[in-house]
């Protein structure tokens, strides 16, 4: 069942310092979202975090296989347009996931330049949550 309440929230899941650093940057710049790290050892606190996330960023680098299952998490309750998956070190079977799903891969570090276009959709209002088929 896919939520469809967007919430302001820019939620990290395995967040590395890397990428808790450069989402905190963005969000110092758009003070109209927050930022939430979960744990992903809690599967519910994973469920609750995602049905009102503006945007899910899941990072891959340090547990693909952990990734991989929050992947399957978000992927049930968000549009594809809200989760990405963000690594600095690629795993194919993360990826092919990510394909398969339709959602972001984000090879990291990225620019500012890189994370204003990755959130553009989300300012806009024109991601909505669709459908998981």
């Amino acid at each position: 069942m896919t939520d469809t309440a967007q919430g302001n929230e820019v939620v990290l899941i395995y967040a590395g310092q890397p990428l808790v650093l450069q989402v905190a940057e963005w969000i110092r710049k758009h003070t109209d979202y927050t930022l939430r790290l979960v744990s992903a050892e809690a599967p519910v606190a994973v469920e609750a975090a995602v049905n009102s996330a503006a945007m899910v960023i899941i990072d891959g680098s340090k547990d693909p296989d952990g990734a991989i299952d929050v992947l399957e998490i978000a992927a049930e309750r968000l549009g594809r347009q809200r989760i990405a998956v963000y690594t600095e070190k690629f795993h194919d079977g993360l990826e092919v996931l990510v394909r398969m799903h339709g959602c972001l891969m984000l090879p990291g570090p990225m620019s500012a330049f890189e994370w204003e276009g990755v959130f553009e959709p989300v300012r806009r209002g024109a991601v909505a949550a669709e459908p998981v088929v």
